[in-house]
């Protein structure tokens, strides 16, 4: 999970922003390791069981929240260079952070992928029920009208989600769901709850190791079952 590549512009929060050589080091360790990058449709066919469902030996989804094309030419550039693809998740409301339709259609074709991060970025837990909805529900709507294509994935602001959300993102038509949940396994009934590992500026290749390891995984999976792990509360994003 990231937010922004470069340096840190008024209002953002210095640990959301990777500077640009440090993101350059990130893809080179998890490069260097053989990993692959692989769309949230790959994901969620490999998670359905399906007999043609078949991801790399070592699988990556990269995520951007908050995504403002105004601002992601480093971080494509970098993509470009490891030829590793992504997925930006866009708060439809923010119709000045949206690429150009043409542009959006080009990033597709070139392996990034166009998803929602709900229409106001509201903490979705908090809201009604129609409120939650409609966050979910337009959001897509607005997407998928503005940039032509199938919006087919979202991610929950601030990671907040339960399974009023988990129910009303199957019902919208989308196909994966991301949280903050943290760990690095996933079983076939987390399409709508995926784990995620936050990239930070002081995530360095020992910190990539560790997260990558079944200790960090089980630790986490052990926390969220004692309700030690937030899903969106103080330490969501």
């Amino acid at each position: 999970m990231y937010h922004f590549v470069g340096r840190p512009q008024a209002g953002e929060k210095p640990r959301n922003v990777v500077p640009t050589e440090t993101f350059r080091a990130q893809l080179g360790c998890l490069a260097g390791k053989g990993f692959e990058t692989v769309s949230p449709d790959a994901l969620a066919d490999a998670l359905g069981g399906g007999p043609d469902a078949r991801l790399p030996e070592k699988p990556l989804l990269i995520s951007f929240d908050d995504v403002d094309f105004r601002r992601m030419d480093e971080a494509l550039a970098v993509l470009g260079e490891f030829g590793f693809g992504a997925t930006g998740y866009l708060i439809a409301s923010r119709g000045e952070d949206f690429p150009s339709r043409g542009r959006a259609a080009e990033l597709r074709a070139a392996g990034f992928e166009l998803g929602s991060h709900a229409l106001s970025h509201g903490r979705l837990t908090e809201l009604s029920d129609g409120e939650s909805r409609s966050e979910i529900f337009e959001s897509r709507r607005i997407i998928e009208e503005r940039l032509g294509g199938e919006c087919r994935h979202l991610a929950y602001p601030h990671g907040a989600f339960g399974s009023r959300e988990e129910e009303l993102c199957r019902g919208a038509g989308y196909r994966t769901a991301l949280s903050t949940r943290r760990g690095n396994r996933h079983g076939a009934g987390e399409t709508f709850r995926l784990k995620r590992l936050a990239m930070r500026p002081d995530t360095d290749p020992a910190r990539i190791e560790r997260y990558l390891g079944w200790l960090w995984h089980v630790e986490h999976a052990l926390k969220e079952r004692l309700g030690l792990e937030s899903r969106g509360g103080p330490r969501g994003k």
